[in-house]
């Protein structure tokens, strides 16, 4: 019965016969192949730790943050495409599918149809869109909800699996658009920064003085950061505005009174103790212990993180020093992977989506030639010099590539004050006010 069905996935999904080069994991076909970490704990890192999220904005943001425009040689494929790009807020997803890529390592789209199926599977029901249907919209699904991913053997997804609460679906790639980056040893899941800070370390064994053998595995660096920065938060309390009371011959009836007095008081708030009548008190300061230097442990962690983030933003607002030379070497060392993420997800974008959309509208993608480009598209500056130059040549040649009335209103825009010829007006007999006859 499996096999049947597995069968049937494979044919519609389009495996070739081929591929023998084996890629997944015979388990991947029914069991599936989970993130590890968990994305929930890698999203909960991005939250919570500020080095983290700084360094991931300014990946995604010079990614794709100045935006893109498409190019055509056929004209109506640009409208259509354009048309679509400004329907699904193409631009606001391609900041959340950067955000997702760089951290997370995978970024997920819903492509919408207008027409989807779904059929019986071991798993559960798997939804794919209908022959001839058309895409309609996309949305960008939360990562969190991705839980496995169906691969056979070959390498070929054949399902993701999609599980908020107790509603569990199975999309097929055709609805699912799967944004991997930096895909390590063919795996199903792409590898993100954070990833890698939020790793343990690697398993090894040791032997201890007794000759038994220990396994040794050092937490998480994000971990260490973080249980580091309570260590030193434990620091602050205990020592700032700390200090020890010694009395000497006071009974300790007395002392228990003085020390409910100070334990009510408030941080940086004064202490009166009254007259000590029979013995007499020292107040010490409790100050750390200047052999402990915390300072080099501080920028230990602080610098793996920044490493692990593979971006200098964080250096350029903490770090005395770092010059402008500096920052401008490290950002155009970061920039060569920024480029590689737009390479990536333009070929991405282009063939998962652009050519889908030329078509369904009856256009011929090959000669269509729709390219998604990045950043701003360059407008050529138009002088008064073009305008009469182009005017004298329509004028040469008859041919109307610019009318006298244009070339006077881009001459008024330029600042040209220029008046219309006065008309004579014409009377009821023909006759102009002047008495002649009108033209």
């Amino acid at each position: 019965m499996m096999s049947t069905i597995l069968e049937q996935i494979v044919r519609i999904f389009g495996k070739k016969e081929e591929d023998v080069g084996i890629v997944a994991p015979a388990s991947s076909e029914w069991i599936g192949e989970y993130p590890d970490p968990t994305f929930e704990a890698l999203v909960e890192w991005y939250k919570r730790d500020p080095t983290v999220r700084a360094a991931i904005d300014d990946l995604a943001e010079r990614a794709v943050g100045s935006g893109f425009y498409t190019t055509a040689e056929v004209p109506r494929a640009k409208i259509v495409v354009d048309d679509f790009c400004e329907e699904v807020d193409l631009d606001g997803l391609n900041q959340e599918i950067a955000k997702h890529g760089f951290g997370f390592g995978n970024a997920f789209i819903e492509r919408i149809y207008d027409k989807t199926r779904e059929f019986q599977i071991p798993r559960g029901k798997i939804i794919e869109p209908k022959p001839g249907a058309s895409l309609i919209n996309l949305k960008m699904l939360p990562i969190t909800s991705v839980t496995r991913i169906f691969r056979i053997s070959q390498g070929i997804v054949v399902g993701y699996e999609q599980r908020l609460g107790t509603q569990t679906v199975i999309l097929s790639p055709k609805i699912m658009l799967h944004i991997p980056w930096n895909i390590v040893n063919c795996e199903a899941w792409g590898l993100g920064l954070i990833k890698t800070l939020a790793l343990p370390g690697k398993i090894f064994t040791r032997k201890d003085k007794s000759g038994n053998e220990e396994l040794i595995q050092r937490p998480a660096v994000l971990q260490m950061k973080q249980e580091f920065e309570n260590s030193m938060l434990g620091f602050m309390r205990r020592y700032i505005g700390r200090y020890a009371f010694v009395w000497k011959g006071e009974k300790r009836e007395t002392v228990k009174d003085f020390m409910k007095d100070i334990a009510k008081a408030k941080e940086n708030e004064d202490i009166g103790l009254g007259t000590v009548k029979e013995g007499e008190v020292t107040i010490t300061p409790l100050s750390i212990d200047p052999r402990a230097r915390i300072e080099p442990i501080m920028g230990y962690f602080a610098d793996q993180v920044i490493q692990g983030c593979q971006t200098p933003i964080v250096k350029l607002f903490t770090t005395p020093g770092f010059t402008e030379a500096s920052a401008r070497a490290a950002v155009e060392i970061s920039e060569r992977k920024v480029a590689a993420f737009r390479r990536q997800l333009k070929r991405i974008i282009e063939r998962e989506i652009f050519k889908p959309v030329v078509e369904q509208n009856s256009l011929n993608w090959e000669r269509s030639k729709v390219r998604l480009n990045w950043g701003t598209q360059s407008v050529p500056e138009v002088t008064v010099d073009h305008i009469l130059e182009l005017a004298k040549t329509s004028a040469q040649l008859g041919i109307d590539y610019i009318r006298p009335e244009e070339v006077r209103k881009n001459l008024q825009k330029a600042g040209f004050e220029l008046w219309e010829l006065k008309k004579p007006e014409v009377g009821t007999e023909g006759e102009s006010k002047e008495g002649g006859e009108a033209e």
